[in-house]
């Protein structure tokens, strides 16, 4: 165990770790605003998309919808909190976890380019294959993982 604790986190992992949890932080705060604002939600979103047939839907079923939306949300944030830690101690199921899903993000990122194009595409996709590159092909990482 103590020799665990000497171990050195490498910067790239701390980077990867972190961005995990900032994930898990956005999560958070979009999971609860949606579940504390989903009255709001509904009625704006029926407002400001009239003729979409939105109106014809019950408004408690949009604000249930949107609360189910923000516990999944919430929830996504608790599964992206305990990557990030796996991630910082080493643990292999985090790195594939992490690459699993870093590689989901960059083909849902380049298929989203390729229908609508915005620039929040490009920091998903820097982001995504920044993860999914370190963690598959850096030696660093490959030695690091492989002990845990």
């Amino acid at each position: 165990m103590a020799e665990k604790n000497q171990k050195q986190v490498p910067v790239g992992v701390k980077a990867v770790s972190i961005l995990f949890y900032i994930g898990a932080i956005v999560c958070f705060i979009l999971g609860f605003a949606m579940i504390i604002s989903s009255k709001a939600m509904a009625i704006s979103t029926v407002a400001s998309n009239p003729g979409v047939g939105l109106e014809s839907i019950p408004q408690g079923m949009l604000i249930t919808l949107i609360v189910v939306i923000g516990i999944l949300a919430l929830g996504a944030g608790i599964f992206s909190f305990f990557i990030g830690k796996g991630i910082w101690k080493f643990k292999r199921w985090a790195r594939i976890t992490a690459i699993v899903l870093s590689i989901i993000g960059l083909i849902s990122v380049i298929a989203s380019m390729i229908l609508n194009f915005k620039f929040m595409n490009i920091i998903s996709l820097i982001i995504d294959g920044f993860i999914g590159g370190y963690l598959l092909f850096s030696r660093e990482a490959k030695e690091i993982f492989k002990k845990n």
